[in-house]
């Protein structure tokens, strides 16, 4: 169910200084996970769930997370 895989995503900690984990639904295999700062630019993207933040700067970052079926987008803010 989508709506499911969408409701099981979920990222930690926020506010974040070291790394950022996304946490996916159990039948979530592989993520494309994207990093975007706040003009929407791509800062990072990966397939591994935890993300080094440690050399952004300080500010609020848009998670997107793009899966099977859906694309799901949190927010994040990485502190200094």
């Amino acid at each position: 169910d989508e709506s499911t895989a969408v409701d099981a995503v979920s990222i930690f900690p926020s506010p974040a200084a070291d790394y950022v984990l996304v946490s996916l639904a159990p039948e979530e295999t592989e993520a494309e996970i994207s990093l975007l700062d706040p003009l929407g630019r791509v800062v990072l993207r990966t397939r591994d769930p935890v993300i080094d933040v440690s050399a952004l700067p300080a500010g609020r970052y848009i998670v997107r997370i793009e899966l099977r079926d859906a694309v799901v987008v949190r927010s994040v803010v990485v502190v200094r």
